[in-house]
């Protein structure tokens, strides 16, 4: 018993204290959220100084960023952590570490956009129109560049946003296991 203990104050005698009833559940940190922008940009600058606002005041970073949410149509007042996911996505897309592709995009649009992210150039991944059918979509698309890219232990991966279009952005394997981790803890994905 430590010296202050004796201070604390006790239950009257003959009465049974009663069993502590535990805490709710706090809500996910945002680091999930902020370890999944590192992971992609490689801890650019710009963009982690962008996470944290998102994670940590997704208000102001909604109110600052209101024109990108109504494009959406989302609003301050859905659920924080779609606003969140959303925030992660737009964060990248503007730094040019993801893309968002339609799924019926046109092939030459595709390569174009998979061509310019930075981590494409990053990584040295090669990118070969010959690779791709045409008159296929982009759910073949990714899995033939995958097929490609497998041999340097690397692929294109997707950010799901519970739409029809295909957040991508390439990264290691090993990434993509670390990003899928993370996302589960926010009850999100990362194919």
């Amino acid at each position: 018993m430590g010296f202050f203990d004796r201070f604390k104050k006790q239950p009257p005698a003959g009465r049974e204290t009663q069993p502590s009833i535990p805490a709710p559940p706090s809500p996910p940190s945002g680091q999930p959220l902020i370890d999944i922008a590192a992971i992609i940009s490689h801890g650019d600058p710009w963009v982690m100084e962008w996470i944290r606002v998102c994670a940590d005041d997704i208000y102001s970073y909604v109110e600052s960023n209101f024109h990108l949410y109504a494009l959406r149509g989302l609003e301050l007042e859905d659920d924080l952590d779609v606003l969140k996911w959303i925030g992660l996505v737009e964060i990248l897309i503007e730094a040019q570490y993801v893309c968002e592709r339609d799924w019926k995009d046109e092939l030459p649009d595709f390569l174009h956009f998979i061509q310019n992210l930075k981590g494409t150039k990053r990584l040295k991944l090669p990118l070969d129109k010959r690779w791709l059918d045409p008159s296929k979509d982009v759910s073949d698309w990714i899995q033939r560049i995958n097929s490609q890219w497998s041999a340097k232990s690397c692929c294109l991966s997707v950010i799901d946003i519970d739409s029809d279009s295909y957040v991508l952005f390439p990264c290691t394997l090993q990434e993509r296991a670390q990003l899928q981790d993370l996302a589960r803890q926010l009850e999100r994905q990362i194919q």
